[in-house]
Parts: C-alpha cells; sequence; structure tokens
C-alpha cells in the first residue's frame, strides 16, 4: 500500500510540473501575441499616415496650394511625428517634385515613403 502511495505522489508532482510550465508556456505565448498586435497596428497606423499625407502633399502641388500636413497626429490614442518634405528634382530631364513623408511613432518606430508629382 505504502509503495502504490509513493508511486502516486511522484505522479501527482510529475502532472503538477507538467501543468505549470505549459500554463507559463501559454502565459509567454499570449504577452508575445499582444506586442506583436501592438506594433502591428503602429505599423499599420503609420502606413496609412504616410499615405494620407503624400496624398495631400500630391494635392497641394497640383492645385498650387500650402502644404498643410500637421507635425503631429494622434491617431488610435498613439502620437505620431509627421514630417513631409518638397524636393524640385529632374529625372530623365523632366521636372518633378519629389514628395518625402517620414511619420515617426514615440518608440522609434519609423515609416517612410517617396513619390515623384509632375509639376
Amino acid at each position: 500500500m505504502k509503495t502504490h502511495r509513493g508511486f502516486l505522489m511522484v505522479w501527482a508532482l510529475a502532472g503538477i510540473t507538467v501543468i505549470l510550465i505549459l500554463a507559463g508556456s501559454v502565459a509567454l505565448t499570449l504577452s508575445q501575441a499582444m506586442r506583436r498586435e501592438v506594433r502591428m497596428e503602429i505599423a499599420t497606423d503609420e502606413a496609412l499616415i504616410v499615405q494620407e499625407a503624400l496624398e495631400q502633399g500630391k494635392a497641394a502641388v497640383r492645385f498650387g496650394t500650402p502644404l498643410s500636413i500637421p507635425g503631429d497626429i494622434e491617431r488610435n490614442g498613439r502620437t505620431y511625428r509627421v514630417e513631409l518634405h518638397q524636393e524640385e528634382t529632374a529625372v530623365e530631364g523632366a521636372a518633378v517634385i519629389r514628395l518625402s513623408c517620414e511619420v515617426m511613432h514615440e518608440s522609434g518606430e519609423t515609416y517612410r515613403a517617396e513619390t515623384l508629382v509632375d509639376r
């Protein structure tokens, strides 16, 4: 009887150890997934802000209005710094305007894009 009791204790201890390891693994996986989701939300916000800023910049160049991109934009509870630069250049002899936009998040994530616009 004592042999069975000791054997049962070993099985119980092994089972508890396995359950604790699995619970720790699940907790770690969930925390990693949550952090990845936040990073992906930031990257998506940055891409959409860059797209919006470049479209506004192209419209400003096309219609001759001044650029009205604010320096800081808040989206989904996060603040992003937007910089839009305009530079005249030539591509194969044709005069074009290069619009470059950079969006920075306070975490250090940055997204940058450029486009060329006919004058």
